[in-house]
């Protein structure tokens, strides 16, 4: 039977939490990967938090499965089901680019710790870049694109609708990135 997910930014709003609960029971959504939960939430068992609570994915109450392990680190938390891990990432906007590195070096890690999985890897990276529908790229889309390429992820984002809408500005910054994953020696790519 096919897994159902939703990605979603909350940004740490009670009320969207609230209807994200509600969502996901009326789409039937069987993993949910939230990237600025409300942090004061706590699901239990079902969710698991990045370090600095910025990203979270878990299951819902309707989910016919559990995960066998989970993991976190600052900025994503991961969840595997199987033979499929799913991580959960976000990375602040005003972030330098040797945050950025560090964030995504953190993320190879955890990345490379699991052997021989499905993986999708999603979330509010805040990165631009025109391979998913920016207008132009940025150093962290850059980065990112290159990051995703090495782990042999293919972008799973489709469309060109923006996830980030502020007055007249708008962004496509949340991505989704998906692919099997074969461990390798050596890193992916260069930090």
């Amino acid at each position: 039977e096919m897994i159902r997910f939703l990605q979603v930014n909350l940004n740490g709003n009670w009320g969207a939490q609230q209807l994200l609960h509600q969502t996901t029971a009326q789409n039937d959504t069987d993993i949910i990967i939230v990237s600025e939960p409300f942090t004061k939430c706590d699901g239990g068992n079902r969710m698991c938090f990045s370090t600095d609570r910025k990203a979270a994915v878990g299951t819902t109450p309707g989910a016919a499965f559990i995960h066998d392990d989970k993991g976190s680190g600052t900025g994503f938390a991961w969840m595997k089901f199987g033979g499929l891990t799913v991580f959960s990432c976000y990375c602040r906007p005003g972030c330098t680019l040797g945050e950025y590195t560090d964030f995504l070096g953190n993320l190879e890690d955890a990345i490379r710790d699991k052997q021989d999985t499905n993986l999708i890897m999603s979330g509010d990276f805040n990165a631009w870049h025109v391979e998913w529908g920016s207008r132009v790229n940025n150093p962290r889309g850059v980065l990112l694109s290159d990051f995703a390429a090495s782990l042999g992820l293919v972008l799973a984002t489709r469309g060109d609708t923006p996830t980030f809408v502020r007055g007249q500005a708008t962004s496509i910054i949340d991505v989704t990135f998906a692919g099997a994953y074969k461990s390798r020696a050596g890193p992916f790519w260069t930090r």
